[in-house]
Protein backbone atom coordinates (compact mmCIF):
# COMPACT_ATOMS: atom_id res chain seq x y z
CA UNK A 1 0.00 0.00 0.00
CA UNK A 2 1.24 3.49 -0.86
CA UNK A 3 2.84 5.40 1.96
CA UNK A 4 0.61 8.38 1.20
CA UNK A 5 -2.65 6.50 1.86
CA UNK A 6 -4.60 8.07 4.69
CA UNK A 7 -4.42 5.71 7.68
CA UNK A 8 -7.81 6.94 8.91
CA UNK A 9 -9.44 5.90 5.63
CA UNK A 10 -7.67 2.54 5.83
CA UNK A 11 -9.11 1.95 9.32
CA UNK A 12 -12.55 3.15 8.24
CA UNK A 13 -12.53 0.78 5.27
CA UNK A 14 -11.73 -2.16 7.54
CA UNK A 15 -14.65 -1.27 9.79
CA UNK A 16 -16.97 -0.75 6.80
CA UNK A 17 -16.04 -4.20 5.47
CA UNK A 18 -16.61 -5.92 8.82
CA UNK A 19 -19.94 -4.18 9.43
CA UNK A 20 -21.08 -5.01 5.91
CA UNK A 21 -20.15 -8.67 6.42
CA UNK A 22 -22.11 -8.69 9.69
CA UNK A 23 -25.04 -6.95 7.92
CA UNK A 24 -25.16 -4.23 10.55
CA UNK A 25 -24.77 -1.14 8.36
CA UNK A 26 -27.57 1.39 8.87
CA UNK A 27 -28.42 2.95 5.53
CA UNK A 28 -31.28 5.14 4.33
CA UNK A 29 -34.18 3.75 2.25
CA UNK A 30 -32.85 5.72 -0.74
CA UNK A 31 -29.44 4.04 -0.56
CA UNK A 32 -31.00 0.62 -0.09
CA UNK A 33 -33.24 1.15 -3.12
CA UNK A 34 -30.75 2.78 -5.50
CA UNK A 35 -27.62 0.77 -4.70
CA UNK A 36 -26.75 -2.92 -4.60
CA UNK A 37 -25.92 -2.97 -0.91
CA UNK A 38 -25.73 -6.77 -0.72
CA UNK A 39 -22.52 -6.57 -2.75
CA UNK A 40 -19.35 -5.69 -0.87
CA UNK A 41 -18.54 -1.97 -0.67
CA UNK A 42 -15.25 -0.85 -2.22
CA UNK A 43 -13.98 2.52 -0.97
CA UNK A 44 -10.68 2.25 -2.85
CA UNK A 45 -8.48 -0.17 -4.79
CA UNK A 46 -4.75 -0.16 -5.44
CA UNK A 47 -3.20 -1.24 -8.74
CA UNK A 48 0.53 -1.64 -8.18
CA UNK A 49 0.49 1.45 -5.98
CA UNK A 50 3.92 2.29 -4.54
CA UNK A 51 5.36 5.41 -2.98
CA UNK A 52 4.20 7.74 -5.75
CA UNK A 53 0.79 6.61 -7.06
CA UNK A 54 -1.62 8.61 -9.14
CA UNK A 55 -4.97 8.98 -7.38
CA UNK A 56 -8.07 8.70 -9.54
CA UNK A 57 -11.54 9.56 -8.24
CA UNK A 58 -14.37 7.65 -9.90
CA UNK A 59 -18.10 7.57 -9.20
CA UNK A 60 -18.75 4.15 -7.66
CA UNK A 61 -17.75 0.50 -8.24
CA UNK A 62 -20.38 -0.18 -10.89
CA UNK A 63 -22.62 -3.23 -11.24
CA UNK A 64 -22.18 -5.87 -8.54
CA UNK A 65 -20.90 -9.29 -9.59
CA UNK A 66 -21.60 -12.72 -8.16
CA UNK A 67 -18.33 -13.09 -6.25
CA UNK A 68 -19.03 -9.80 -4.45
CA UNK A 69 -22.38 -10.88 -3.03
CA UNK A 70 -22.56 -11.51 0.73
CA UNK A 71 -24.17 -14.94 0.27
CA UNK A 72 -21.43 -16.06 -2.12
CA UNK A 73 -18.73 -14.96 0.30
CA UNK A 74 -20.37 -16.60 3.32
CA UNK A 75 -20.92 -19.87 1.43
CA UNK A 76 -17.31 -20.02 0.16
CA UNK A 77 -18.36 -19.50 -3.47
CA UNK A 78 -16.09 -16.50 -3.91
CA UNK A 79 -12.36 -15.82 -3.91
CA UNK A 80 -13.21 -13.25 -1.22
CA UNK A 81 -13.04 -14.97 2.16
CA UNK A 82 -15.13 -13.99 5.22
CA UNK A 83 -11.99 -13.83 7.35
CA UNK A 84 -10.15 -11.51 4.97
CA UNK A 85 -9.30 -8.00 6.02
CA UNK A 86 -10.03 -5.27 3.49
CA UNK A 87 -6.28 -4.96 2.90
CA UNK A 88 -6.14 -8.67 2.09
CA UNK A 89 -9.11 -8.76 -0.23
CA UNK A 90 -8.24 -5.52 -2.06
CA UNK A 91 -5.43 -7.02 -4.20
CA UNK A 92 -7.69 -9.97 -5.02
CA UNK A 93 -10.33 -7.56 -6.33
CA UNK A 94 -7.76 -5.51 -8.23
CA UNK A 95 -6.34 -8.65 -9.86
CA UNK A 96 -9.84 -9.78 -10.89
CA UNK A 97 -10.61 -6.39 -12.41
CA UNK A 98 -7.39 -6.48 -14.41
CA UNK A 99 -7.80 -10.05 -15.67
CA UNK A 100 -11.47 -11.02 -15.41
CA UNK A 101 -13.31 -7.98 -16.73
CA UNK A 102 -14.13 -7.27 -20.37
CA UNK A 103 -15.45 -4.33 -22.34
CA UNK A 104 -15.70 -0.74 -21.14
CA UNK A 105 -14.92 -1.45 -17.47
CA UNK A 106 -11.70 -3.27 -18.36
CA UNK A 107 -10.63 -0.57 -20.81
CA UNK A 108 -11.23 2.11 -18.17
CA UNK A 109 -8.94 0.39 -15.66
CA UNK A 110 -6.27 -0.31 -18.27
CA UNK A 111 -6.50 3.31 -19.41
CA UNK A 112 -6.09 4.68 -15.88
CA UNK A 113 -3.04 2.47 -15.28
CA UNK A 114 -1.53 3.45 -18.64
CA UNK A 115 -2.10 7.14 -17.86
CA UNK A 116 -0.37 6.79 -14.49
CA UNK A 117 2.61 5.12 -16.17
CA UNK A 118 2.81 7.74 -18.90
CA UNK A 119 2.86 10.49 -16.28
CA UNK A 120 5.67 8.82 -14.30
CA UNK A 121 3.71 7.45 -11.32
CA UNK A 122 4.33 4.04 -9.79
CA UNK A 123 0.84 2.64 -9.85
CA UNK A 124 -2.69 3.80 -9.28
CA UNK A 125 -5.02 4.31 -6.33
CA UNK A 126 -8.65 4.38 -7.41
CA UNK A 127 -10.95 6.15 -4.96
CA UNK A 128 -14.72 5.91 -5.15
CA UNK A 129 -17.02 8.90 -4.58
CA UNK A 130 -19.56 6.35 -3.29
CA UNK A 131 -18.44 2.89 -2.09
CA UNK A 132 -21.60 0.98 -3.06
CA UNK A 133 -22.28 -0.88 -6.31
CA UNK A 134 -25.08 0.07 -8.71
CA UNK A 135 -26.22 -0.85 -12.21
CA UNK A 136 -26.41 2.85 -13.04
CA UNK A 137 -26.66 6.11 -11.12
CA UNK A 138 -29.32 8.44 -12.56
CA UNK A 139 -30.23 10.25 -9.33
CA UNK A 140 -26.96 12.03 -8.54
CA UNK A 141 -28.71 15.13 -7.18
CA UNK A 142 -30.53 12.98 -4.64
CA UNK A 143 -27.26 11.25 -3.76
CA UNK A 144 -25.64 14.63 -3.14
CA UNK A 145 -28.36 15.41 -0.60
CA UNK A 146 -27.38 12.19 1.24
CA UNK A 147 -23.88 13.57 1.68
CA UNK A 148 -25.39 16.65 3.28
CA UNK A 149 -27.90 14.84 5.49
CA UNK A 150 -26.64 11.37 6.41
CA UNK A 151 -23.91 10.74 8.98
CA UNK A 152 -22.57 7.72 7.08
CA UNK A 153 -21.91 9.71 3.92
CA UNK A 154 -20.67 12.78 5.75
CA UNK A 155 -18.01 10.69 7.44
CA UNK A 156 -17.10 8.84 4.25
CA UNK A 157 -16.81 11.99 2.13
CA UNK A 158 -14.79 13.69 4.86
CA UNK A 159 -12.21 10.89 4.83
CA UNK A 160 -12.01 10.80 1.04
CA UNK A 161 -11.48 14.56 0.96
CA UNK A 162 -8.85 14.30 3.69
CA UNK A 163 -7.08 11.62 1.63
CA UNK A 164 -7.14 13.58 -1.63
CA UNK A 165 -6.24 16.98 -0.17
CA UNK A 166 -2.46 16.58 -0.41
CA UNK A 167 -1.97 14.32 -3.45
CA UNK A 168 -2.00 14.57 -7.23
CA UNK A 169 -5.44 13.42 -8.30
CA UNK A 170 -7.77 13.37 -11.28
CA UNK A 171 -11.46 12.58 -11.43
CA UNK A 172 -13.52 10.99 -14.22
CA UNK A 173 -16.95 12.34 -15.04
CA UNK A 174 -19.43 12.10 -17.88
CA UNK A 175 -21.03 15.22 -19.32
CA UNK A 176 -24.01 15.83 -21.57
CA UNK A 177 -23.77 15.72 -25.35
CA UNK A 178 -25.86 18.72 -26.35
CA UNK A 179 -23.34 21.55 -26.02
CA UNK A 180 -19.58 21.96 -26.19
CA UNK A 181 -17.67 21.46 -22.94
CA UNK A 182 -16.75 24.82 -21.43
CA UNK A 183 -15.84 26.15 -18.00
CA UNK A 184 -19.20 27.90 -17.86
CA UNK A 185 -21.05 24.61 -18.36
CA UNK A 186 -18.77 22.73 -15.96
CA UNK A 187 -19.43 25.25 -13.20
CA UNK A 188 -23.20 24.65 -13.54
CA UNK A 189 -23.08 20.89 -12.97
CA UNK A 190 -23.62 20.10 -9.26
CA UNK A 191 -21.98 16.66 -9.42
CA UNK A 192 -18.81 18.00 -11.03
CA UNK A 193 -18.66 20.93 -8.61
CA UNK A 194 -19.02 18.48 -5.72
CA UNK A 195 -16.31 16.14 -7.07
CA UNK A 196 -13.95 19.07 -7.48
CA UNK A 197 -14.57 20.10 -3.86
CA UNK A 198 -13.91 16.50 -2.78
CA UNK A 199 -10.48 16.78 -4.40
CA UNK A 200 -9.83 20.26 -2.91
CA UNK A 201 -9.76 21.52 -6.47
CA UNK A 202 -10.72 25.16 -7.16
CA UNK A 203 -12.78 25.26 -10.36
CA UNK A 204 -12.66 29.05 -10.33
CA UNK A 205 -8.91 28.88 -10.96
CA UNK A 206 -8.99 25.95 -13.36
CA UNK A 207 -7.78 25.76 -16.94
CA UNK A 208 -9.57 23.83 -19.68
CA UNK A 209 -7.52 21.71 -22.07
CA UNK A 210 -9.66 20.49 -25.01
CA UNK A 211 -8.81 16.88 -25.86
CA UNK A 212 -11.29 15.86 -28.56
CA UNK A 213 -13.36 18.00 -30.91
CA UNK A 214 -16.16 17.16 -33.30
CA UNK A 215 -16.30 20.12 -35.59
CA UNK A 216 -16.35 23.15 -33.29
CA UNK A 217 -17.75 21.15 -30.36
CA UNK A 218 -15.37 20.08 -27.57
CA UNK A 219 -16.46 16.53 -26.73
CA UNK A 220 -13.70 15.69 -24.24
CA UNK A 221 -11.59 17.95 -22.06
CA UNK A 222 -9.25 18.03 -19.09
CA UNK A 223 -10.13 20.72 -16.55
CA UNK A 224 -7.22 21.16 -14.16
CA UNK A 225 -5.44 23.29 -11.60
CA UNK A 226 -1.70 23.22 -10.92
CA UNK A 227 -0.27 24.67 -7.74
CA UNK A 228 3.31 24.64 -6.49
CA UNK A 229 2.72 21.26 -4.81
CA UNK A 230 -0.12 19.42 -6.53
CA UNK A 231 -1.97 18.91 -9.80
CA UNK A 232 -5.68 18.18 -9.66
CA UNK A 233 -8.15 17.85 -12.49
CA UNK A 234 -11.26 16.33 -14.02
CA UNK A 235 -11.36 14.33 -17.23
CA UNK A 236 -14.70 15.09 -18.87
CA UNK A 237 -16.07 12.96 -21.70
CA UNK A 238 -19.43 13.35 -23.37
CA UNK A 239 -21.75 10.45 -22.64
CA UNK A 240 -19.36 8.28 -20.65
CA UNK A 241 -17.46 8.01 -17.38
CA UNK A 242 -14.18 6.94 -18.98
CA UNK A 243 -10.92 8.16 -20.47
CA UNK A 244 -10.39 9.26 -24.07
CA UNK A 245 -8.01 7.35 -26.35
CA UNK A 246 -4.33 6.81 -25.49
CA UNK A 247 -3.11 9.56 -27.80
CA UNK A 248 -5.37 12.09 -26.09
CA UNK A 249 -4.44 10.81 -22.64
CA UNK A 250 -0.81 11.65 -23.42
CA UNK A 251 -1.76 15.33 -23.20
CA UNK A 252 -3.22 14.72 -19.73
CA UNK A 253 -0.04 12.83 -18.75
CA UNK A 254 2.08 15.79 -19.82
CA UNK A 255 0.14 18.03 -17.41
CA UNK A 256 0.44 15.50 -14.59
CA UNK A 257 4.21 15.10 -14.88
CA UNK A 258 6.03 16.81 -12.01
Amino acid sequence: MAETMNSRLVSYSERLWREWMADTLELSPFIESEFQTKYLPEPYLGFGAGKKPLYVLTTNPGRGMSHQHRKAILSNKSFVLPEDTYQELMPKLADFYRTGLKGTARRRIDGMIELAQQAGYDGLLQMESCPFHSKDLPKKKKLLSCYDEEEFFQQYAGLVKETLRSVNVIGLSAVGTRKSISMKRVARRPWIVWQAALMSFDLQRARLLPLVKKGAKVTSAFVYQRTRRFTKGLVLVMGGNHLPSVKHCKRIADVLKR
